[in-house]
This record gives C-alpha cells, sequence and structure tokens, in this order.
C-alpha cells in the first residue's frame, strides 16, 4: 500500500462500519464490532491470558488491511461477559523494525505556523543531526494538517523513533507547545514512498502548553507590559539551524539531558506545588552535566576522588568487619549529598557559560535546599489556613518562573545561542505582586 492509501487508511478507520478480529494464540475469529471512537472493539467471553498474556496479541482486518494490536485498555463490555478494548498502540502486520527503511512520522497539528514562528524561516527545514538527514514540514492532507518529519536515509525504527522524539522535545521546548497525541510512522523501501508502505500507530501523551525560552512571536506579550514606548521587536530572537541541531543532538545523545528537557515539558499538567521541586531537580541535573562537559574544577576533583575512596575501601572491606565497612561508604555518600548542597556548583555552572546572575536569580538558587529530597513544602513555612495556601502559591509561581529562565540560560548557551531570554517573573511582576525594577523583561545572554 503507498504512503497516501495507508495514511488514507488511519484517517477514515475511526469512520469504518465493522472490523473482524482474531486473538492470535488460538487465530479463532472472537467478534465483529462497530468503532464509534479510536480503535475499541468488544470481546465477548475473553479468558484471563487472552487480556493480559504478554504473548496475546489481537489482530484488526478489515478488506483491506491486517493490524496487530500491541496495547490497550480494557473497560468493561455492553454486559458481565464482554469487555471493551481501546488500543492506543498497533502496526500493521508487515510492519519491520528489524531492517533499514525510510521513514515519515505525521503528528495531526492545529498551529500551520508551528515551524515558521520556531525559527523566524520557513515552514520546511532540512536538518541534520548525527550525520542523519531530516526533513521537517507542515503538510495538509484532505482531512488535517501535520507535523511531518521524515528520514532522508534508510534507518532503523528504533533510531528514528528516538531521533524523532528528541526532534519534538526540541520542538516543544523553543515554542512553548509539545505536540503530542497521534503519532503515525510510515515506512517503505522506496524513497518516493510509491511503494509498498507500512505503518505503526500510536497514541501518546495529550498535548503540553508551558512557557517559552525566547520571544519568538513580535507583539506576543504586549499585554504583560504596560509601556506603550517598549520596543518589543528589537527582543525578538531566534535559533539558528546549527543551534536547533545542537539542541536535538543534545537531547538526543545525553540521558540526563533528554531527561531534564522532558520534564521541564510535561510537568505543567502537575499541582503548583510540586513543579519548583521538579524543576530544581532538572536544574541541578543540567548543572552536573554542563560541569563535567566543561571539567570545571573543584567540583570534579572532589567527585573523583570520592570515587576513588569507595574503590580503595571496596578493595579493602575484607580487613574490615561489616558494621565498620558499612559505616564508612555510607560516610563517603554522605560527602557527595553534602558537597550539592553548597550553591557554588551553580555558581561555577553559570560562570563557566560566562552567563550573569541578578541579586534575585541568587536568591532563588538559594531556595533549593528548601526542597531538597523532593519536600513539597519549604521546611521554613508556616500554613495555617487557606489563605496561607494562596500565598504559597504565588511564591511557588514565581520560583518556577525563575527556575525555568535558569534552566533556559543554561540550555541555551550551552548550544551557541547569542540573543534574548524570556524573563518570565518580570513579565508578571503584576500576578505576583512583586517588582523587579532592575530588571528587563528580556534578558540577554
Amino acid at each position: 500500500m503507498r504512503f497516501l492509501k495507508a495514511l488514507q487508511w488511519l484517517e477514515n478507520f475511526k469512520d469504518s462500519d465493522e472490523f473482524f478480529l482474531k486473538e492470535s494464540t488460538n487465530n479463532s475469529v472472537i467478534s465483529n464490532q462497530s468503532i464509534n471512537e479510536g480503535l475499541n472493539f468488544e470481546v465477548y467471553h475473553p479468558y484471563i491470558k487472552m487480556l493480559y498474556d504478554e504473548k496475546s496479541r489481537f489482530i484488526v482486518f478489515d478488506d483491506k488491511k491486517e493490524v496487530i494490536v500491541n496495547n490497550y485498555i480494557i473497560n468493561r463490555g455492553s454486559n458481565v461477559l464482554s469487555k471493551i478494548l481501546k488500543a492506543y498502540n498497533f502496526q500493521e502486520k508487515n510492519f519491520n523494525v528489524d531492517d533499514e527503511f525510510y521513514y515519515r512520522l505525521l503528528i495531526p497539528i492545529q498551529d500551520k505556523s508551528y515551524l515558521a514562528n520556531l525559527l523566524g524561516l520557513s515552514d520546511n527545514y532540512e536538518l541534520t543531526i548525527n550525520e542523519n538527514k531530516l526533513l521537517v514540514s507542515i503538510e495538509n492532507s484532505s482531512k488535517y494538517s501535520y507535523l511531518v518529519v521524515e528520514s532522508e536515509e534508510k534507518m532503523f525504527f528504533s533510531g528514528f523513533k528516538h531521533l524523532s522524539t528528541s526532534l519534538i522535545y526540541a520542538f516543544g521546548y523553543l515554542t512553548g507547545n509539545l505536540v503530542r497525541g497521534e503519532e503515525m510512522y510510515f515506512q517503505t523501501s522506496d524513497n518516493s514512498w510509491e511503494k509498498k508502505t507500512s505503518f505503526f500507530y500510536r497514541e501518546i501523551n495529550k498535548s503540553v502548553k508551558c512557557y517559552k525560552p525566547i520571544n519568538n512571536v513580535p507583539q506576543q506579550y504586549e499585554n504583560f507590559i504596560n509601556d506603550l514606548d517598549y520596543d518589543f521587536k528589537s527582543k525578538v530572537s531566534f535559533l539558528s539551524i546549527n543551534q536547533l541541531e545542537n539542541l536535538v543532538y543534545l537531547i538526543k545523545e545525553n540521558n540526563n539531558f533528554f531527561l531534564s528537557i522532558r520534564v521541564v515539558l510535561e510537568l505543567w499538567n502537575n499541582s503548583f506545588i510540586t513543579r519548583p521541586s521538579v524543576l530544581f531537580v532538572a536544574l541541578e541535573t543540567l548543572v552536573d552535566e554542563i560541569l563535567k562537559k566543561k571539567a570545571v574544577k573543584p567540583y570534579i576533583d572532589k567527585i573523583l576522588i570520592k570515587e576513588d575512596c569507595i574503590a580503595v575501601l571496596k578493595r579493602n572491606m575484607n580487613n574490615l568487619n561489616q558494621d565498620d565497612y558499612q559505616k564508612l561508604l555510607n560516610g563517603l555518600d554522605n560527602i557527595d549529598k553534602n558537597l550539592t548542597q553548597n550553591n557554588k556548583k551553580f555558581e561555577a555552572a553559570f560562570k563557566a557559560l560566562e552567563i550573569e546572575l541578578s541579586i534575585e536569580e541568587r536568591k532563588c538558587l538559594n531556595k533549593r535546599n528548601d526542597f531538597f529530597h523532593g519536600k513539597l513544602i519549604s521546611r521554613n513555612t508556616s500554613i495555617k489556613d487557606e489563605d496561607d495556601y494562596v500565598k504559597q502559591e504565588i511564591g511557588y509561581n514565581y520560583l518556577e518562573q525563575r527556575v525555568f529562565t535558569l534552566i533556559s540560560k543554561l540550555i541555551l548557551k550551552f548550544i551557541g545561542y547569542n540573543g534574548f531570554v524570556i524573563n518570565h517573573a518580570k513579565l508578571r511582576e503584576s500576578q505576583l505582586n512583586r517588582s523587579f525594577d532592575n530588571e528587563d523583561y528580556f534578558i540577554k545572554i
């Protein structure tokens, strides 16, 4: 099936009248079921192995395709003897993960200017990440608009999936709009996409709107600033293609950067109480990575000394009784915990990247220990009633804005960016009931 036919099948399967189902362990026909929303199907008289055995698979087929259902959610059926299964991960039966193919990823998108706003250029980009060339564009079908990521060389599916996910995280971070939802992967052996095409489909977390690091849309923040003469245009900034490639590469190749960016993007559906704690974790993770890559001393020296001491202790463990050995090992482990409480390492990371910190930013970094080990409420906070919680919420919002900006300074400077970073706390000072007269709404780095 060629690409357009495969896409049309996926776009239309929700409107199909009937699918046939079979369970692969015994290849028996289970039921026919109209599908009303997504790939849902009802199974009558299911036995435990059919539903819960990891080797068990359902195959959905019509007159055109056979689809293997990999993962599903089990819901109550129309009667006590049936279950309705909602498939959120399925693939065409001949989809091949063992060999190299050309790939396309399509994600439905509402904002057709998504890519144009990203770099201030067109809505079509060509990126090279670790010698893998990708074409990124916004394309339209008869029903939807899509964010499209396409490989120009053959790749393994796992490699393309991880690379494209890293790209989506980079886009989400830079735009403040992480586009998720439905993801449709297509593979073919022919780069003209005129030969047989197979697909893999998954529903993933919902799209997320969050803060973004740079102002790439003129006048976007006009309502935040009560100054009619403020020069917004001079504060508009964009990344270069090379800087974008550096960011995607960093997310793809470095586990800590990947997880930190993911945490920063996905925490906004959480309670305001947890956000500062999570952002401080992301900040500290990034600081550690930057200090290692910049080989900043004395922090690295101290960590190496600790690791050497533990190695010596383990070599001599037979000369100590178990209690003494464990006490010494615990003591060495606590050395690192005590070191990380010292905000000098934060200062060292920013200094290594030649980033200046304001007085308010330094005060924010000093709050880090208040949330040490994931505390939800600062140990110095006294809460008596609901009004105190409201005040605490405002304070937490302020911290999340400061830490997000600090994280953005580190990431963007590390990939070679020179331009303005949004000062979210300054933009929202009226909401915070605070005034930062010595700060600008956009910070030059």
